[in-house]
């Protein structure tokens, strides 16, 4: 299921479009909200916020990547004041949940917008989807 995913991060890495000034201001604007250095590929999939957005899986099903307005202002758009909880939403999936990357722990996790609470982590964006 995580190839089309894959192709997706080759592509953003790919692509020297992180040097563009809309990347740059994403990566900015997300690092000064959430108080964070972004590196690798959590920085390139920020970067591409804006650019790029729905990415089908290979079993058909589609995953979303957030606009960086939704991401800074989580709140208004979900009801959860991500930036507090040091998580930085980054693709809605199917079923009122979303992938956010926990500063703290540096992991990618599955969250539940209808529980409002992580439910599963990995160093693996992959071992999510």
């Amino acid at each position: 299921m995580a190839e089309k995913l894959n192709i997706y991060l080759n592509r953003i890495n790919k692509f020297n479009f992180l040097d563009s000034y809309d990347a740059q201001n994403n990566i900015e604007m997300i690092e000064r909200t959430f108080g964070v250095t972004l590196v690798g590929d959590l920085r390139n999939i920020v970067g591409s916020m804006d650019s790029f957005s729905e990415i089908e899986m290979d079993n058909g099903e589609e995953i979303r990547l957030f606009e960086v307005l939704e991401a800074v202002d989580s709140s208004d758009y979900f009801g959860v004041d991500f930036s507090s909880e040091g998580l930085i939403p980054l693709f809605e999936l199917e079923d009122n949940d979303i992938i956010v990357y926990d500063i703290s722990s540096q992991l990618y996790c599955k969250y539940s917008l209808e529980n409002e609470s992580v439910y599963k982590a990995s160093t693996d964006l992959f071992g999510l989807i």
